[in-house]
């Protein structure tokens, strides 16, 4: 009996030391050319690209969404009020959803999103832990949301908004997705550290703007902000994918221009 006592504590043992961490993924962009994909709490599958800032520069950067603070900051694209450490001005801002470019990787479409950094170099201080991003969907232009919520005590930031409707959730609470990122890479702010896609399928529907919120830093001492603000933005491409709707009206007008040219010969 002592014996199988001690080799169930045993199994016990092994089984307590190959739990898994409380964070789901780490996403590893610390490195020129890397990559990865992970699946969010809401929302599908995701993928972080680093971006190499020569692939910016085909399209215009147009941003929505800055925030900033030391340690931690997190905030959400918004016209009017501002809740958490959104900066103020033209940058933070409401977010159509067709001004989202459509691309496709790898035979799947995404939505694409750009994130520029701003850290301190030398030592650990270029990098930057980005632990969050929620998106939600309103048929209005979310001017005053007054409604914004944040979750008490959540780790990491997780908001609610009344009458929008959630579709992706990268983080919940206890169970957090890093993504980590190194500013070094790039020269400077302005040039991009991160392409995030988020499947492009969520975004179906009537609903016209896009709500966007985002969290870096841990109070868990991961890598924390200690410079300017951070960016998200929306590139402008020439090769955009078209809405679904966008392409009925092309092939419409196309038809139509084709019963005409038949009857003028």
């Amino acid at each position: 009996m002592k014996r199988m006592l001690k080799s169930m504590l045993g199994m016990a043992v092994l089984v307590a030391l190959f739990v898994a961490p409380a964070h789901a993924t780490v996403i590893d962009l610390t490195t020129a050319n890397s990559f990865g994909g992970a699946a969010a709490a809401i929302g599908g599958d995701y993928l972080a690209y680093w971006v190499d800032q020569q692939t910016t520069g085909t399209g215009v950067i147009e941003p929505f969404l800055r925030v900033q603070a030391n340690g931690e900051e997190r905030g959400y694209n918004t016209d009017n009020d501002l809740h958490f450490d959104e900066k103020a001005g033209i940058w933070t801002h409401a977010l159509l959803k067709n001004d989202i470019p459509v691309v496709n990787k790898n035979g799947k479409f995404y939505r694409e999103f750009l994130l520029d950094i701003n850290q301190n170099k030398g030592g650990d201080n270029e990098f930057l832990t980005l632990n969050q991003v929620q998106i939600f969907l309103t048929n209005v232009d979310p001017d005053d949301v007054s409604s914004v919520q944040e979750a008490a005590g959540a780790n990491p930031f997780i908001v609610t908004f009344g009458g929008l409707t959630e579709i992706f959730r990268m983080s919940d609470n206890g169970n957090t997705d890093q993504i980590e990122l190194n500013f070094v890479l790039n020269p400077g702010s302005g040039a991009g550290d991160m392409f995030l896609y988020v499947e492009d399928s969520l975004f179906a529907g009537a609903q016209t703007h896009v709500v966007f919120a985002t969290h870096f830093g841990s109070p868990n001492g991961d890598h924390g902000t200690n410079d300017g603000f951070e960016e998200w933005a929306v590139v402008k491409r020439v090769n955009d994918v078209p809405e679904p709707s966008s392409l009925l009206l092309l092939g419409a007008g196309l038809s139509l221009f084709a019963v005409r040219y038949r009857k003028q010969r």
